[in-house]
């Protein structure tokens, strides 16, 4: 049976699950100008999410397992994306400081499962760590501008609020019957981990971009509290079982704290993430965060970061 084109609304859960698939196609795909199919791909999936749940008229909410997963795809894949994308500004996606990105995450808030044990098994893709990847989102969008930013400019003043959420991010309370459950506490942890491995990460790159022009980079990389910061992060990872799948989505994470590295057992930690990452994957991405480390690692130039020729070629 054909599809009955007149019925159809531009607002259906097939719509916006093609449009997330063919992000995948692209990812897998790879080959020249990946990114910038797949913000093509993710603009249409981001009109097919506004028709349906951020118009004015707009009554639904994603109260179903399959409406956040879809949604949640989307806004892990958007906010990686600004991060590796060539010229984000030109396609039809928001900024992640615009209202309406504030909006489409609350909607990630609504709970959808009764009696969970932990509310973010409401949240099936990014967990407790959704707040987190908006935070990387903006983040990203803030090294895409003209660096350093203008002194006391908005986008200044935004960063620095935002470094200090970064800092002093913590991740939602485990309650106490799971606290006191070794099994459940080993299952759920790793979920925590990974919002405060993030946000951490977070910091890291911004007090690169809001120091861009007043500290070198090996004044950066011999602070005392970004290394704090970094043997925090590697602290926590190590509390992460190699082939974890949650891995997965902490691929940005491991770039941004492995170029902060400055020891051998820190890199270490990096390059078996990573190796473990592709492996679970099945793919040999993950080769090129090593390459990009090992150019930041032999020459201590943090600004490869912001390098777009080289961070576009990631598919993350």
């Amino acid at each position: 049976m054909g599809l009955n084109y007149k019925e159809i609304k531009g607002d259906e859960d097939w719509i916006i699950a093609c449009f997330q698939l063919l992000v995948l196609r692209d990812k897998l795909k790879n080959g020249q100008d990946v990114v910038d199919r797949c913000l093509e791909n993710l603009a249409h999936s981001f009109e097919t999410i506004q028709n349906r749940y951020l118009l004015d008229t707009s009554s639904e909410i994603p109260n179903t397992p399959v409406d956040r997963m879809l949604l949640e795809s989307f806004v892990y894949n958007y906010t990686v994306s600004i991060s590796v994308a060539r010229d984000f500004d030109s396609k039809a996606l928001p900024n992640p400081f615009d209202p309406i990105i504030t909006r489409l995450v609350s909607m990630l808030k609504f709970p959808i499962f009764e009696n969970c044990e932990v509310e973010w098994l409401n949240n099936p893709v990014l967990g407790s760590s959704v707040e987190c990847f908006i935070m990387l989102a903006k983040v990203s969008y803030l090294g895409r501008l003209k660096l350093p930013l203008t002194s006391d400019s908005i986008w200044e003043i935004r960063a620095k609020e935002l470094q200090q959420q970064c800092l002093y991010y913590s991740p939602p309370a485990l309650p106490e019957k799971i606290k006191n459950n070794m099994a459940k506490y080993s299952k759920y942890r790793p979920g925590l981990l990974s919002g405060s491995i993030v946000s951490k990460a977070c910091y890291l790159l911004l007090f690169k971009i809001l120091n861009f022009s007043t500290m070198t980079d090996e004044e950066i990389l011999k602070d005392e509290d970004i290394q704090n910061v970094v043997k925090y992060i590697i602290t926590a990872l190590n509390d992460i079982e190699m082939g974890d799948k949650l891995l997965c989505i902490l691929q940005w994470a491991l770039l941004i704290i492995g170029a902060f590295t400055v020891t051998d057992n820190d890199r270490f930690v990096i390059k078996k993430y990573v190796r473990s990452v592709g492996e679970t994957i099945h793919s040999h991405y993950g080769n090129q965060i090593k390459i990009i480390l090992d150019e930041i690692w032999e020459t201590g130039d943090l600004g490869i970061l912001f390098d777009i020729e080289q961070i576009s070629k990631l598919v993350i």
